[in-house]
């Protein structure tokens, strides 16, 4: 799912996790190892095919560590009931923006050039979001680039990637000190994502434009939903 959807292997991990009983904070930040190498691998898939402009995407990342490692802290110290209701609102608000993007009329929004101000404003607020929600930035991201910026979704995947993978670090450093990280459990998950990955990449440049948007946007749809129903 990571490879397909770009952001999505972490959503997985983390609404199974609390379904097994996690709290939000540890399921988080469990995730965020298994999506270290996942990511990794995924950026690399993502430059050999030629779908990501790489100096736009190193400003992104470079603009929201700081931001990350604020959403970090708001996220380790808020209870883990609220962080969950808060994590499905915010996956919900992602689904809608992304369906509502792979069925609107082809004409572009804004078409802005990829100008450092613009990626920077991106940037920031994709840090908080993957501080505050483990993948939130990416999920963020993605349809904000095809939207704004008259990105290809696949395009878009590739450089939401390059933007979690520095605040992953930062975001794991700050659950890692509040004691919100299960490394066996990670360390696990992170073999199981890497052995395919590089299928979901394959499997994501197959797919069209709609489809994936649509599909994306159902994914999430039904993970912000179990969230939202373990935490009633």
């Amino acid at each position: 799912m990571g490879g397909v959807f770009g952001v999505s292997g972490g959503t997985v991990a983390i609404s199974a996790m609390a379904l097994l009983g996690f709290k939000q904070q540890l399921a988080q930040g469990t995730s965020m190892v298994m999506q270290l190498p996942n990511l990794g691998l995924g950026a690399y898939q993502y430059t050999r095919r030629g779908s990501v402009n790489v100096p736009a995407a190193l400003i992104m990342s470079a603009v929201a560590l700081p931001f990350t490692f604020a959403g970090a802290i708001i996220a380790t110290h808020i209870p883990s009931h609220d962080l969950r209701i808060a994590f499905s609102i915010f996956f919900y608000f992602i689904g809608t923006f992304s369906l509502w993007n792979a069925l609107r009329k082809k004409k572009q929004l804004l078409n802005l050039p990829l100008r450092w101000y613009y990626l920077s404003v991106l940037g920031a607020l994709g840090g908080i979001a993957t501080g505050m929600f483990g993948i939130g930035g990416p999920a963020l991201a993605a349809p904000s680039l095809v939207v704004f910026f008259g990105l290809t979704q696949t395009a878009a995947q590739g450089m939401s990637i390059y933007l979690s993978l520095p605040s992953t670090i930062i975001s794991i450093t700050q659950y890692a000190r509040s004691h919100d990280v299960d490394w066996p459990a990670g360390i696990i998950l992170a073999i199981g994502g890497a052995l395919l990955v590089n299928l979901g990449v394959t499997i994501a440049h197959r797919l069209s434009e709609k489809a994936l948007r649509i599909a994306f946007s159902c994914f999430i749809y039904a993970m912000a939903t179990l969230l939202l129903i373990k935490s009633a």
